[in-house]
């Protein structure tokens, strides 16, 4: 198993629990504009290893999760920006750009010091 992508959340912004309601998870490192930090789960470690590619698995803590549409500008942003938006829905065609899309199961809690990852097998 190689792992792709890896990261820790070290805070969690007030408007997350909502986000997840909707099936959506937001990623930003500790750079975050104030306007989006409450929508967030903030990272300081941001360790891009490859291109992120449907087929491949978001882990977070233990729970797996199938990526199956990866937006045409969400590697780039998560490499420099460490941004994402995770949408637990399945689409098998990202919708915007930034966004990668995942098997819709229910989005595992996440909080300080949850390991998130993606890997390959």
């Amino acid at each position: 198993m190689k792992t792709v992508y890896r990261t820790i959340a070290t805070a969690i912004g007030d408007f997350v629990s909502q986000l997840k309601e909707e099936k959506i998870i937001i990623l930003f490192k500790e750079n975050t504009p104030d306007e989006l930090y409450d929508y967030c789960v903030i990272h300081n470690e941001n360790s891009l290893k490859d291109n992120v590619e449907s087929g491949d698995i978001l882990i977070i803590d233990d729970e797996e999760y199938l990526i199956t549409a990866v937006g045409k500008d969400a590697v780039e942003n998560l490499s420099n920006l460490g941004h994402v938006t995770l949408r637990f829905d399945g689409k098998n065609k990202a919708e915007l750009p930034g966004t990668i899309h995942v098997e819709g199961k229910k989005i595992k809690d996440i909080n300080i010091g949850t390991e998130i990852k993606i890997v390959r097998r």
